[in-house]
């Protein structure tokens, strides 16, 4: 029943416990390795910015995507949230859209300071990048299938995130990762071996 609110499973309540021990404990790159249809997208890359921009407006968040369909898919589902969901809206009733940046690719919530990045916006991991600056970045499932097959594709999405993407965080930014693996060799397999980050991995 959609009418109802949702009730997490132990396996989502594990991702919440993992995130705020991290960044309790001052971790800035928190990763989780999980199954496919789980649920990740709907806690990490939707409800996650919802609360953050919640605690603070002035935040520049950045949801990366496989595709910049699949990133603006997420910007559709937060703007629904903040638009029209009664338990949202009632909640947080501080969260009001500023219709002055407001489409399929960048969302602006009211706030009191002018910044040129929108609250949320979404991107393809294959995007330029070009003046983002951001003070979260949510990495949400960013191989796909291509990587399977292509070492061109593992090979530039790696290049696309150390070169493009990451730079783009804040210094005292922080970054989130959910995925599922689809190559030993993908981006996700560079994140797994860097010491940066610190992920929670589940069969």
């Amino acid at each position: 029943d959609k009418s109802q609110p949702l009730v997490l499973d132990e396996i989502q309540l594990e991702w919440i416990r993992h995130i705020d021990e991290c960044m309790a404990a001052g971790h800035r790159k928190i990763g989780i390795l999980a199954p496919w249809g789980s649920g990740k997208s709907t806690i990490i890359a939707i409800a996650l910015p919802l609360w953050l921009l919640a605690s603070n407006q002035r935040l520049r968040i950045g949801v990366l995507c496989n595709t910049d369909a699949n990133a603006s898919k997420r910007l559709q589902s937060c703007e629904a949230y903040i638009e029209s969901d009664e338990t949202f809206r009632g909640t947080f009733p501080h969260v009001q859209k500023d219709p002055a940046v407001w489409n399929d690719h960048k969302l602006r919530v009211q706030r009191d300071v002018i910044l040129n990045e929108a609250s949320v916006e979404g991107y393809g991991i294959d995007s330029s990048g070009t003046s983002v600056r951001a003070d979260v970045l949510i990495l949400d499932d960013i191989c796909d299938d291509k990587d399977l097959h292509s070492p061109t594709i593992r090979e530039k999405r790696i290049q696309q995130y150390f070169n493009v993407w990451d730079p783009r965080v804040t210094t005292e930014g922080w970054q989130f990762c959910i995925a599922t693996r689809w190559h030993q060799e993908d981006v996700i397999s560079a994140l797994l071996a860097s010491s940066e980050w610190k992920f929670l991995v589940q069969a």
